[in-house]
C-alpha cells in the first residue's frame, strides 16, 4: 500500500459563520450580565443567609482510599461554599466539623444541611477584604426529604 501525503486544509472565509447584528447585541448583553453577576436579580445579595442541603456521597463515592473520605468531604464543603458564594475565606463552625467527623475517617455522613452566612469582611486580621462565609450545620429532625434551599437577608 502506497502512502499518499495530503495537504493541510486551507482556511477560507466560507468556514466562518456570519453573525447578525442582533446576535452580537445579545452576546454583549450576556457578557454584561456575567460581568455584573453579583448585582443581577437572579444571584444572591451581598449579605445573605442561605440554608442548603449538600450531598457529600457524590463527592466521596468510588474513592480508592477509604481513609481519605472524610477529609475529602471537608474539602468539598469548603469548595462548594467558595464557588457558590464567591468568597475566599470560609469559616467552619466546630459543630459542623464534629458532624462531618462523627463516624470516623472512612464514613462521612451522606448528606449535610448547611447554613451559610455571607458577610462583608472588614476585620483587620483577615487576609482578604472582600466577603467571608460562616458555615454552620443544621440537623433536620425528620430527615432531609422535602427540604429546599432557603434564602434570607442578613439580620444586623
Amino acid at each position: 500500500m502506497v502512502k499518499v501525503a495530503t495537504l493541510p486544509r486551507r482556511k477560507t472565509k466560507l468556514n466562518k459563520k456570519k453573525r447578525s447584528p442582533s446576535d452580537l447585541a445579545f452576546r454583549k448583553k450576556i457578557n454584561d450580565i456575567k460581568r455584573n453577576a453579583l448585582e443581577t436579580p437572579g444571584s444572591y445579595p451581598k449579605e445573605v443567609v442561605v440554608t442548603h442541603t449538600l450531598n457529600i456521597a457524590r463527592a466521596v463515592k468510588n474513592m480508592k482510599s477509604f481513609r481519605e473520605r472524610t477529609p475529602r468531604a471537608v474539602r468539598e464543603v469548603k469548595r462548594y461554599v467558595r464557588n457558590k458564594f464567591n468568597v475566599r475565606e470560609v469559616n467552619f463552625d466546630p459543630a459542623l466539623n464534629r458532624y462531618l467527623w462523627q463516624n470516623g475517617k472512612a464514613n462521612p455522613p451522606r448528606k449535610v444541611r448547611l447554613q451559610v452566612t455571607r458577610t462583608s469582611n472588614t476585620s483587620e486580621d483577615s487576609k482578604f477584604n472582600t466577603y467571608s462565609a460562616d458555615v454552620t450545620v443544621v440537623v433536620p429532625p425528620a430527615g432531609f426529604k422535602g427540604l429546599s434551599t432557603e434564602v434570607e437577608p442578613v439580620k444586623n
